[in-house]
């Protein structure tokens, strides 16, 4: 069966975050924590206040969006925090993501502690969409 309402641009970025992280990530956008310091085409920096400041930043690579957080949840678990997601709504409230038109990312790929990719999230995450483009969908968790 196929899904016949195409997912929205957010919902294409979120599929694979939890959903107690989007709500938290929510919390922090909707108390305007969020600023954007610096961004072009394809690089985004942002700090979002919280118990104390974050750096976000995100990098347009073709279909793949790369992000990295100071926080000690991205950088204990290798995956979207709320900060992160913070920024991507902020982003998208300020109708950002029209610069990214036909290039807009399907998949968030963190950085490693030392900034490269991380191979097995990659790994992982291929495997993934390989199984939901074999079931001829792909849910998300929205």
């Amino acid at each position: 069966m196929y899904n016949i309402w195409p997912m929205s641009q957010m919902e294409t970025l979120g599929r694979h975050i939890r959903q107690k992280i989007k709500m938290r990530g929510r919390d922090y956008f909707a108390q305007n924590a969020v600023e954007i310091l610096y961004a072009d085409p394809d690089f985004v920096s942002a700090k979002v206040t919280g118990s104390r400041i974050y750096d976000v930043d995100l990098e347009l690579d073709g279909k793949d969006l790369i992000f990295s957080c100071d926080c000690p949840y991205f950088e204990d678990h290798q995956e979207a925090c709320k900060h992160v997601w913070a920024t991507l709504l902020e982003l998208e409230k300020s109708g950002y993501f029209k610069n990214w038109g036909s290039n807009f990312p399907t998949r968030l790929v963190p950085t490693d502690s030392d900034g490269d990719l991380d191979a097995d999230y990659l790994e992982d995450f291929y495997l993934e969409d390989e199984d939901a483009e074999d079931n001829d969908f792909v849910s998300g968790e929205i």
